[in-house]
């Protein structure tokens, strides 16, 4: 953190010089003259120039005093409200601009305070199209007075980390796991952002989840323009924003069933503070590694090599007296190992409930695909970090075969033929210089996915002959007839730096002449620019995109992911299905 100046004002000191004044008397300017006489004015000289010049020095120095007091209390204010008035004296900022950095005073409803604990920052969020009000963090004064007031009531608690996605699975097991004890759930938000909070030892990931809260000391950091230099306590502000999970998801059919509490960072002096629980009535179970603890309904023998080497059971866990169960992390989707059909039931229920229902979304997703004519193929392709980088082109190559060979069943052998004349097209284009495609002399092994096949769906309706989407292709159709279907529009989320312009894409943008990534639709995304978060005034639209491209994917005709990403799997096995009245795939 950055020291914060410090200014310190010294009123000047006057100090007479030691010594008296000597005092003589003129000099008579004749013989004669009455020296008697003539001392007397000299006398009252002596004793009244002194007494002038101590009371006139007196008030200056007062002066002085009430003047050093007076800059004192104006540089406090300035250092006080620096950054709230610094973008008027940097810039002029549009009036739009700045209505939208104007704090709402209503919400400060717990204490004037700037850093008070129920003091979040409030900014309108409102667009052309949609009024989005954002919910507060944390939970109401009036629900946290009637919850504290009860001592009946236990709660369960977690550690979120990680992306969007890894902290969906976890709530989703704390969902389940809180309904199975019989115990409230403290819900953190969902942290959005570029910068995540990886898995770490509870100490430290408490630790890390507590400072990460923007309320304490760094509400000024809202109003700072991002084109200046950033004080230390503000570099990473805008790097990352809380959402609460009800403003993403439908959580009220849950909330009928389970108590719900809204926690913006869960530590335990808001815990004691706020809900009137005490240390010694929390039982921790600190986690030392990612995958240390699972959560089981029937007897599980560990075995060497186990994925989790402690596991839990359930009803051993129920039977705890203390009033909070302290976990914490609880990603993982074999964290909960349920055998047992109504506990299966429970977990199902609440992935079904992890749908993104927020209306700016849905509206985008909705809007997209009309655009794309109704009738699509949704993949994500993600190349651009770790080990999707590094195993990019066969990434891309399994991706491809899976849409073109087993999502719109063209034959093997056509399909081998298309691969290897695309595959010398790129080369001869300079596109491949390592010459991976051109050296491929069989189709990749597609392993079959088990969970899926133990959810079949109904047949999907027959694609159409021709295609309409409301966007001009970027290639040529195909007139060949076993190949038409690869007409269909393509929609691509993917993570590649440069979008379809990226080499890596090269093989999927050959094969699909209509193909189409999120940058293609701005018309239909424009209202999600207005849109800024009520905690801390960041603007949502970069983070609320990947869950356009997810809604889009899911109203697919037939999707394609990445192997290995939680992305994928939420939207082959969760939006898809639910977008098409199938149940969900059950992993775990």
């Amino acid at each position: 953190m950055m020291s914060t100046s410090r200014y310190a004002f010294q009123s000047p000191s006057v100090s007479e010089e030691k010594g008296a004044y000597r005092m003589r008397p003129p000099r008579a300017s004749r013989a004669g003259s009455n020296l008697s006489h003539s001392s007397e004015p000299s006398s009252r000289v002596h004793l009244h120039v002194p007494y002038r010049r101590t009371r006139r020095l007196a008030m200056f120095v007062a002066l002085l005093a009430c003047g050093a007091l007076a800059c004192f209390a104006c540089a406090y204010w300035l250092f006080k409200t620096r950054y709230g008035y610094l973008t008027l004296a940097v810039r002029v900022l549009p009036a739009s601009l700045i209505r939208s950095y104007t704090v709402n005073a209503s919400q400060h409803t717990k204490s004037e305070g700037h850093d008070a604990p129920h003091a979040p920052y409030h900014f309108p969020n409102a667009s052309h199209q949609f009024n989005i009000s954002l919910d507060t963090l944390d939970e109401s004064d009036a629900r946290l007075n009637a919850l504290r007031t009860d001592p009946a009531t236990t709660y369960l608690a977690y550690l979120p980390h990680s992306g969007l996605h890894n902290q969906r699975i976890a709530l989703e097991n704390a969902l389940t796991l809180a309904y199975l004890l019989n115990r409230t759930l403290l819900v953190p938000p969902a942290r959005l952002g570029p910068k995540t909070l990886r898995y770490v030892r509870w100490s430290t990931l408490a630790r890390m989840l507590r400072l990460s809260d923007k309320r304490q000391g760094r509400g000024h950091c809202a109003h700072i323009p991002q084109d200046i230099p950033q004080p230390d306590e503000c570099v990473d502000y805008m790097a990352y924003t809380f959402i609460p999970w009800a403003w993403l998801v439908d959580l009220q059919p849950l909330e009928a069933q389970q108590g719900l509490v809204r926690v913006l960072n869960g530590a335990a002096e808001w815990i004691e503070e706020m809900l009137g629980v005490r240390r010694n009535e929390t039982l921790l179970l600190p986690d030392t590694e990612p995958y240390q603890y699972q959560f089981v309904d029937t007897p599980a023998p560990v075995r060497e090599g186990d994925k989790y080497p402690h596991t839990i059971h359930i009803d051993t866990l129920a039977a705890a007296p203390q009033r909070l169960i302290q976990l914490g992390t609880l990603f993982g989707s074999s964290r909960l190992r349920l055998r047992k059909a109504e506990n299966r039931r429970v977990r199902g229920e609440r992935r079904r409930h992890m749908v993104f229902a927020n209306a700016a979304l849905t509206f985008a997703a909705a809007q997209i695909k009309g655009t794309l004519g109704g009738t699509y193929l949704g993949a994500h392709v993600r190349v651009g970090d770790g080990r999707f980088q590094k195993g990019a082109r066969e990434s891309v190559r399994v991706i491809w075969w899976k849409l073109v060979w087993d999502v719109l069943g063209v034959n093997t052998q056509m399909a081998f033929e298309l691969e290897r004349r695309i595959s010398s097209k790129i080369g001869a284009d300079g596109e491949d210089e390592d010459g991976d495609m051109g050296e491929m002399i069989r189709p990749p092994e597609i392993p079959a996915d088990v969970p899926s096949l133990r959810a079949p769906h109904s047949p999907l309706p027959p694609l159409p002959e021709t295609f309409s989407p409301k966007l001009s292709c970027r290639s040529p159709l195909h007139t060949m007839l076993g190949l038409r279907r690869l007409n269909v529009p393509l929609f691509i989320a993917t993570d590649a730096p440069d979008g379809l312009d990226d080499p890596v894409l090269a093989p999927l943008i050959r094969a699909f002449p209509c193909t189409f990534t999120l940058e293609s639709f701005k018309a239909e995304t424009a209202h999600l620019e207005g849109l800024r978060n009520g905690y801390d005034g960041v603007r949502l639209v970069e983070y609320l995109t990947p869950m356009v491209d997810a809604l889009v994917m899911g109203g697919a005709w037939g999707v394609v992911g990445t192997e290995g990403s939680t992305f994928s799997r939420y939207v082959a096995d969760v939006l898809w299905r639910v977008s098409h009245g199938w149940d969900i795939v059950e992993r775990g």
